[in-house]
């Protein structure tokens, strides 16, 4: 269930706006002048307890883009790969 959202401007760079319950989590919707251009955000808050969000970068190489792939455990593999190997008849019909 979700709740509407009221906002109102306080400062030129500052809108007010409440949260919401959404499912398990709180949410808050950010007015037009708010909305980033990508779908990814960080989120992050200062120990004085300000919020804040960062558009989350897209990786600008393959590089980038691999090395931000969840890295293998240590023992990933550790006792080999134990399915048997492939026969042709696998891959082709046998007609």
């Amino acid at each position: 269930m979700t709740k509407s959202v009221s906002a109102k401007k306080t400062k030129s760079d500052e809108i007010e706006t409440t949260v919401f319950k959404s499912g398990n989590s709180m949410a808050v919707r950010l007015p037009k002048g708010f909305q980033p251009k990508g779908k990814k955000l960080l989120i992050s808050h200062t120990k004085e307890g300000a919020i804040i969000l960062k558009e989350k970068p897209k990786p600008k190489t393959l590089g980038e883009a691999l090395r931000s792939l969840p890295k293998f455990s240590d023992d990933f593999f550790k006792d080999g790969i134990s399915d048997p190997p492939a026969k042709p008849e696998d891959f082709f019909d046998a007609d």
